[in-house]
C-alpha cells in the first residue's frame, strides 16, 4: 500500500457510498416515472389512455436524464481514478530523477570509497522503497508503462554502469589500512588465482582481494555497507523486479551487475522473492 494516512475514526457510511446512493435514487425515480408514462401510452393495463404525445416525450426525457446521471457518475469516478494515476506517475518519475542524482554521487574506479558507497546505498535504498510503493499502487495503463520505461532507462544507463565500475582495489585503499606496496602484492596474488576462471572474472577478482590473508582480518565488507541488504532487495533482486523489468528478456545477476556488492554477501532475505514470503 502507498503511505497514505487514513483517519482511524471509522465512518459508518462513506461519502462515496452516500453519493452513489443518491445517484441511484435519482436514476430509479426518473426511470420509474418514465416507465409509468410509457406504460400509460402503450395501454398495457387495457384501460383507455389519456397520455398525450407530449407526455410520452417527457417520459423518454426522464429516462434519458436518468441515463445521463449514470454516465456523469461513471465519468466522475473515471476522472478521479485518472487524476490519482497521473499524480502517482508524476511522483514516481520524480523519484527516478532523485535516484539518478544519487547514482551520480557514487565514486567509481580508483576513487571508489567505502564510506561514500555506504552513504549512497543508504540514500538509494530509501528512494527505491519510495518508488516501489508508488509503483505498486499504480494501475496498469499507459502511464505505468511510461514510468516502467523511465525506470529501465535509469537502471541500464545510469545505475548498472556505475555498479560495474566499483573498484575493489580502490575500496580497500579507501579503508586506509593496507599500504600501497602491500596492496600491489595482494592484487598480484588475486590475478594469479583467477587465471583459470572464464566467467565473472571481476567477481572472482574482488572475492580474492577481500579474502586475501592481509585483508580478510582487517576489512569486513558487509559491516562497512550497512544498507547493502535493502539496496540489493530494491535494485538487484531478480524476483522483486519482475514488474519493472516487464517486456525485457534481460535478467539480473548480482555477480555480473555489481561484483563488489556480491562479494560483500547480502543476506538471504535480500535476494528472496518478497511476494512469496508475504503469502
Amino acid at each position: 500500500m502507498l503511505f497514505e494516512k487514513y483517519n482511524k475514526k471509522k465512518e459508518p457510511v462513506s461519502p462515496e457510498l452516500i453519493g452513489a446512493f443518491l445517484v441511484l435514487s435519482i436514476v430509479v425515480s426518473y426511470m420509474t416515472y418514465g416507465a409509468c408514462i410509457i406504460s400509460g401510452v402503450l395501454n398495457v393495463d387495457g384501460k383507455p389512455s389519456s397520455i398525450t404525445v407530449l407526455d410520452l416525450i417527457n417520459g423518454l426525457a426522464q429516462i434519458a436524464t436518468a441515463l445521463a446521471f449514470l454516465l456523469a457518475f461513471q465519468q466522475y469516478k473515471k476522472s478521479s481514478k485518472q487524476q490519482r494515476q497521473t499524480e502517482l506517475a508524476t511522483e514516481a518519475k520524480a523519484q527516478i530523477v532523485k535516484i539518478v542524482g544519487a547514482v551520480e554521487n557514487i565514486k567509481t574506479g580508483d576513487d571508489t570509497c567505502l564510506n561514500n558507497l555506504d552513504e549512497s546505498l543508504s540514500r538509494l535504498s530509501n528512494l527505491g522503497t519510495n518508488f516501489n510503493e508508488i509503483f505498486k499502487s499504480m494501475d496498469e495503463d499507459i502511464q505505468k508503462a511510461i514510468v516502467r520505461m523511465h525506470w529501465q532507462d535509469m537502471f541500464f544507463n545510469d545505475l548498472s554502469p556505475v555498479l560495474s565500475k566499483l573498484c575493489p582495489k580502490g575500496a580497500i585503499k579507501s579503508a586506509g589500512i593496507i599500504d600501497e606496496i602491500q596492496l600491489t602484492l595482494i592484487v598480484f596474488r588475486a590475478n594469479h588465482k583467477i587465471k583459470s576462471f572464464k566467467m565473472n572474472k571481476e567477481f572472482h577478482f574482488a572475492k580474492e582481494l577481500f579474502n586475501d590473508r592481509s585483508v580478510v582480518g582487517e576489512i569486513n565488507l558487509k559491516e562497512k555497507l550497512n544498507a547493502l541488504d535493502m539496496f540489493v532487495a530494491r535494485y538487484l533482486n531478480d524476483h522483486n523486479l519482475n514488474d519493472q523489468m516487464y517486456g525485457l528478456i534481460s535478467r539480473i545477476d548480482i555477480m555480473a551487475k555489481a561484483p563488489l556488492l556480491a562479494v560483500a554477501g547480502p543476506s538471504e532475505w535480500a535476494t528472496r522473492d518478497e511476494s512469496s514470503s508475504n503469502t
